[in-house]
């Protein structure tokens, strides 16, 4: 049981790190000419 909370924790953790990022590069993209 706790491998599976602590795999779902890793999990969101990563998608909210991409999500992040992501929207970083979006935001750096938009300011270059």
């Amino acid at each position: 049981m706790w491998k599976v909370q602590s795999i779902g924790v890793v999990y969101w953790y990563l998608l909210l790190f991409a999500s992040v990022s992501g929207a970083m590069a979006r935001c750096k993209t938009d300011k270059l000419p």
